[in-house]
């Protein structure tokens, strides 16, 4: 695959360009290649995150813009995922693609950080709000965190019993554990 790459504000957008509309089970085959490139990147460059978008193939510039704009959405959403590399087509999106709403909104961003602001101002190292999200990730499981952050899981329950006493949320009620497992991938958004 080759083409331009120009520099956004928001990161970098490049596309390529083919004669005929490639078949849709080349998508696959295109978000392979471009997650194998990304994940040959990261252990030349520690501490980096890197994620992209794909978007549908159209035609001329307007066709462009479109893709463009479904590319930034899919890797909205490769971001919301928390691993260091990830590629994202917008077809494969799926039900994700009712949280971007979510994850791009101000308004909830803000909502966000109002809901974990005592966590936040208490989480000095960054573990408490890695710990939350990966324990509501792991459906509120301490010994599946543990074996995901690589930490003893009386670890997990010390520090989800202190954002129990710190948020002012019923983690066991399935609406509010929600809520803050959206809070939690939008504040991580924002800080990436």
């Amino acid at each position: 695959m080759k083409g331009p790459i120009i520099e956004r504000p928001d990161g970098w957008s490049g596309w390529f360009v083919e004669k005929d509309e490639p078949q849709s089970k080349s998508y696959a085959i295109i978000v392979e290649n471009l997650s194998s490139a990304l994940s040959r990147l990261i252990p030349t460059s520690p501490g980096i995150r890197l994620h992209m978008g794909v978007g549908r193939p159209y035609q001329g510039v307007l066709g462009l813009r479109t893709s463009l704009a479904e590319a930034k959405e899919a890797c909205t959403i490769a971001q919301a995922g928390g691993q260091a590399t990830a590629v994202q087509h917008i077809d494969e999106m799926g039900v994700r693609r009712i949280l971007l709403g979510w994850y791009a909104s101000d308004n909830f961003a803000e909502f966000a950080q109002t809901l974990l602001a005592n966590a936040l101002e208490a989480d000095h190292d960054g573990e408490l709000i890695l710990t939350l999200e990966s324990y509501l990730d792991n459906q509120s499981s301490p010994t599946e965190t543990a074996a995901r952050l690589g930490i003893h899981r009386n670890t997990v329950l010390n520090r989800i019993e202190k954002i129990r006493a710190l948020l002012t949320v019923n983690l066991d009620d399935p609406d509010e554990r929600l809520a803050v497992q959206l809070a939690c991938r939008v504040v991580k958004l924002k800080r990436s």
